[in-house]
């Protein structure tokens, strides 16, 4: 545990890196110590702008400022050499989604933190977005909408980014895994764990990408938070359209559960507005609506990471949860590719997927 002094954070990478800088510098139980990123002058226009040290060597950052945490927010590919290197420095670790490439880097990471007696939390937000965390609160066994049984999404992003890193199947994983990660989280946490699935995908409207998916349709079924109450699975998802589409890019989720129905939508990223009801409820005043026009989800991460860190506590998004959000994707790529279904070997802590049908 640590004691009541702020603690000492630093971040590394400076690409979604900057805005970890920017909260934990707004947080009072916060002192942000260094930045790092390759790129030299960016590290020092981020570090001006706090005040804290700029560095464009992690490890030599890590030795020379000893921070409580670190947010490691490079491309997934690092992530376990960094999380390792971190750990073993007794630095507890916010990393980034996805967690990594592969479910054998995350291993790695998962070990390194277990056995240096660190915290390990991964940055998959929407777990912080109120619309899901009172959503989870409804649909408790003794909630008014009990257990969710069906989930029907439609997840869009705007924009196609253009950097090899994203792309590369060992690295960033392409858009399934690098951007719809956040909704295999999501399922994870309304859901429970997978048992298969079967997707559809495909490449459209980008060149020299040759071999990714941008766009994919699947359904699945997850075990459920409780026992024999697993949830029947279908989504929509896609990188194809231009970032001024707002329709286009909001998200929407319907959940059928036990007692009732709900959903949640808005702007893509960031849903803020909860509209739900009793099932069998008759007319508008039934349906209630609950909205956080003003939330800010990664705010609520990073406070989440540093309580944890400081009263040993752990963590929301652990990185078993982000390992099952990786492998979740990785098997919807595989599905779409064979077009096979993937079972996962539920019941096993590793939960590998057991194969194809």
């Amino acid at each position: 545990m640590v004691g009541n002094a702020r603690l000492r954070v630093a971040v590394i990478g400076l690409g979604i890196g900057a805005r970890h800088a920017d909260r934990y510098a707004k947080l009072a139980d916060a002192r942000l110590t260094a930045v790092c990123d390759r790129q030299e002058s960016l590290a020092a226009n981020v570090a001006a702008r706090y005040g804290c040290a700029a560095s464009t060597d992690a490890e030599r950052m890590l030795d020379e400022h000893a921070p409580d945490a670190v947010s490691i927010c490079t491309p997934p590919a690092t992530h376990a050499a960094l999380t390792e290197a971190a750990a073993a420095r007794g630095i507890h670790v916010l990393v980034e989604k996805p967690m990594a490439p592969s479910t054998a880097d995350c291993d790695r990471m998962i070990a390194a933190c277990r056995n240096a007696g660190v915290r390990l939390m991964v940055g998959h937000k929407k777990r912080f977005a109120p619309p899901f965390v009172r959503l989870r609160e409804l649909a408790a066994p003794v909630g008014p909408l009990g257990a969710v049984r069906q989930v029907i999404a439609r997840y869009v992003h705007g924009g196609m980014p253009d950097k090899d890193w994203f792309w590369a199947r060992n690295d960033g994983g392409g858009p399934v895994l690098e951007n719809h990660v956040h909704a295999a989280d999501v399922l994870g946490f309304v859901a429970g764990r997978p048992s298969r699935v079967h997707a559809e995908g495909a490449l459209r409207f980008v060149e020299g990408r040759a071999g990714q998916l941008n766009l994919a349709a699947y359904s699945a079924r997850f075990l459920g938070l409780e026992p024999g109450r697993d949830v029947v699975v279908s989504v929509g998802y896609g990188m194809v359209g231009p970032i001024p589409f707002p329709v286009l890019c909001d998200e929407h989720w319907l959940f059928a559960c036990e007692r009732g129905v709900a959903e949640v939508s808005g702007p893509f990223d960031n849903p803020s507005l909860l509209r739900w009801a009793p099932r069998g409820a008759g007319a508008a005043e039934d349906i209630r609506e609950e909205r956080w026009p003003d939330a800010d989800p990664f705010r609520g991460e990073l406070e989440h990471f540093l309580n944890c860190v400081r009263h040993d506590r752990p963590p929301r998004a652990s990185g078993e949860e982000a390992r099952h959000a990786v492998e979740f994707c990785l098997a919807v790529q595989e599905s779409a590719r064979s077009g096979r279904t993937v079972v996962f070997a539920n019941g096993s802590d590793a939960c590998e997927p057991a194969g194809t049908r």
